[in-house]
């Protein structure tokens, strides 16, 4: 039996962070094991703790812990979603938030706002634990980075000319109109106006970014997508020379080896700050102030074609940190110490988070019992199996058109 199940949903964004968590584990003896959460063809494996990305509803406890672990029931969510829109904050019973059976399990907060709204939505003050964020431990030493001489023979990139980088958030406006409604159900009728900024400010944006490069000749831009954005027509249409879509290495790498950097709604915000290269978003288009976030509060919001260029030719201004204080412990490059401490006593404790798993099977539908259970242990290793073939031939099958759109990259 493992002494720890850590899953984690997105490589870019988590393997990092998880991987010191693994290691710090492992150094005080314990046996972990470190997984994808999408891959459901997985035999069910016994642990006395899964630590998980995320947790937002009943459902997610049985897919994801149950379908896996059986009825395991010390439980560590993670929570790699925990800076929201101001509408999202103020939905009581918002998706982002847990709800049922996942309040009782033990929530990883970055700071002591996220500890306030978890309580308020009824998690006991003892499974709202404030450790801050693992990912900003990695800039107390920046020497585990690659050079830019590194990246630029990596990827092609010049490494006599200036870096200016773009953190992308446009996953909504990559979506096919089924998967707008679907969105729209899941989040709210406000997502819609959020989906149409972000496609005419994604479009606005690209068009201000070739306009850039055909009058100055000293820099290349780096788009670096969403995670979970699609490279479709829109985005393919504007690569050029000196404008390079890359998904590969994590944010922070690019944010250290690039002289500009470039915002548009990405938390990422928290990390540009803390490695100095100021707070610059690209507002073409006005988010609804609902849609907006309050970590940009203080950030300087550029509007116009003209305001763009000087920026981007301009020396980095550092903003003030007072929106980011009540989201993140800034000061603090120790959180991964409060987790692993977390993870230490939760293990110990001869009771685990009383996980109702009764209730929870009841209210699953008998088409998703064998949906989950039987059919994704058919399913998945095929479509595993459809995307080494893939990788090797270059050539896509048509049955597998659609597939290939799995949320968070199941394929890679």
């Amino acid at each position: 039996m493992l002494d720890f199940l850590i899953l984690y949903e997105n490589k870019e964004r988590e393997i990092k962070s998880v991987s010191l968590l693994k290691c710090s584990l492992e150094e005080l003896g314990y046996c972990v094991q470190l997984e994808q959460i999408q891959y459901f063809h997985k035999r069910k494996i016994k642990t006395r703790v899964v630590i998980v990305p995320f947790l937002y509803s009943d459902l997610d406890i049985y897919k994801y812990i149950y379908v896996i672990c059986g009825k395991c029931q010390k439980v560590i969510n993670l929570r790699w979603e925990q800076v929201f829109s101001r509408y999202m904050e103020n939905e009581k019973q918002g998706f982002f938030y847990p709800k049922g059976q996942c309040k009782k399990v033990y929530h990883i907060c970055w700071g002591k706002k996220q500890c306030l709204d978890l309580i308020e939505r009824g998690v006991k003050p003892e499974c709202a634990v404030r450790t801050g964020a693992i990912q900003i431990d990695f800039f107390s030493d920046l020497n585990g980075y690659k050079s830019k001489e590194q990246i630029a023979e990596e990827y092609g990139l010049d490494p006599n000319k200036k870096w200016i980088l773009f953190v992308s958030s446009f996953s909504n406006a990559s979506l096919s109109e089924q998967e707008e409604k679907k969105l729209i159900n899941m989040l709210g009728e406000e997502r819609r106006k959020f989906i149409e900024v972000s496609k005419i400010s994604r479009k606005k944006i690209l068009e201000w970014f070739k306009n850039f490069l055909d009058k100055e000749n000293k820099y290349e831009i780096i788009y670096r997508p969403h995670p979970s954005e699609l490279t479709d027509y829109t985005l393919n249409n504007y690569v050029k020379e000196r404008i390079h879509i890359i998904k590969n290495e994590v944010v922070a790498q690019w944010i250290i080896v690039c002289d500009k950097v470039f915002n548009w709604i990405s938390t990422s915000a928290i990390e540009i700050y803390l490695l100095g290269k100021g707070g610059n978003l690209l507002r073409p288009s006005p988010i609804p102030y609902e849609q907006d976030m309050n970590i940009f509060e203080d950030c300087n919001k550029i509007i116009t074609f003209e305001d763009f260029c000087i920026q981007a030719k301009s020396e980095n201004q550092l903003v003030n940190n007072s929106s980011f204080e009540a989201y993140y412990d800034v000061n603090n490059y120790q959180s991964y110490k409060r987790v692993l401490n977390l993870c230490v006593s939760v293990i110990a404790r001869k009771r685990g988070c009383d996980i109702d798993y009764k209730e929870i099977v009841r209210k699953i539908s008998l088409w998703k019992r064998i949906k989950y259970e039987l059919l994704y242990k058919i399913y998945i290793p095929i479509l595993f199996l459809a995307g080494r073939i893939v990788e090797f031939t270059n050539r896509k099958p048509k049955f597998l058109n659609g597939y290939f759109r799995v949320k968070s990259n199941t394929l890679k």
